[in-house]
């Protein structure tokens, strides 16, 4: 019944501990009837690198549910098997479009026989191949790799490996879209004033931000509250209120919320937010 994020610290946890008996109960899971079991077997035996494992989790390269898919494509990747990069690989030629790219992403962690991989996948006859590749060259991150990239945005036949390949360079040579910029003040933040003008309510202050946001965790649709959530990860200045909001969504049904939940009160945690027990407002 927890979060599924939740389960995945659990599972880390498990593989990293060193007990004997860890490896078998990932295999337990990796042959469960339920997806998300398995999810959480493959990710795990990543993390353990027995190369034990290799059969298990190449038969789940070819599971009927596609996260179980990417999850063992990146156990394989950290498995010492001689095997483990040539059943990537053929994934890679053979997976859907999103095992694809997953797949490409795992061989460029490879310096060597992955890279040699994706040198040839960027020339390959099949052109979802070589859209696959442009998100592993993007990871290599070595004057080759961009070199090639070059190539492929010139010379390819295909606009939309062309198209991907712009975007890879663009990505190269522009910020990193991962760091964080400062946020506008919330009574600046024009989805909040939105949300604001539906209720017949203004935003004078952050203050009033804040109340706004509690109000939107509570009475919001699922994209509101997705979206208050997100903002509230930045807000160290969370105020109790507000935080037991956030526990509503982490423990009720909607599974995309109680994910989000998690992930805000892991950063508020992060930023020593004290966090008040679930049980004070009637959790266990």
């Amino acid at each position: 019944a927890l979060p599924l994020g939740l389960r995945v610290r659990c599972t880390a946890a498990l593989a990293l501990s060193g007990d004997a008996g860890v490896g078998a109960l990932l295999r337990r899971l990796m042959e469960s009837p339920t997806p998300d079991l398995r999810y959480l077997g493959a990710l795990g035996s990543g993390l353990l690198q027995d190369a034990r494992h290799f059969p298990l989790l190449e038969t789940l390269l070819q599971d009927s549910n596609p996260r179980v898919q990417r999850a063992a494509c990146l156990g394989m990747s950290a498995l010492p098997h001689p095997k483990a990069l040539e059943a990537i690989a053929a994934v890679l030629v053979g997976g859907d479009e999103m095992l694809q790219q997953v797949a490409a992403e795992t061989l460029a962690a490879h310096a060597g026989e992955g890279h040699e991989i994706l040198k040839e996948a960027s020339t390959f006859d099949d052109l979802l191949v070589r859209r696959a590749a442009v998100a592993g060259l993007l990871g290599v991150r070595q004057p080759w790799a961009a070199e090639t990239l070059r190539k492929m945005q010139l010379d390819d036949s295909e606009w939309v490996v062309r198209a991907a390949a712009e975007q890879a360079i663009r990505r190269l040579e522009g910020h990193n879209p991962y760091v964080p910029r400062p946020l506008p003040p919330l009574r600046d933040t024009p989805w909040l004033l939105a949300y604001a003008a539906e209720q017949g309510r203004g935003v004078g202050s952050d203050a009033h931000g804040m109340e706004l946001l509690a109000h939107m965790l509570q009475h919001g649709d699922t994209e509101q509250r997705l979206a208050a959530l997100q903002r509230l990860r930045m807000q160290p200045n969370a105020q109790e209120g507000v935080i037991a909001r956030v526990y509503e969504l982490l423990y009720g049904d909607d599974h995309d919320l109680r994910e989000a939940a998690l992930e805000t009160l892991w950063h508020l945690a992060a930023a020593d937010v004290p966090l008040p027990s679930p049980m004070q407002f009637g959790f266990e």
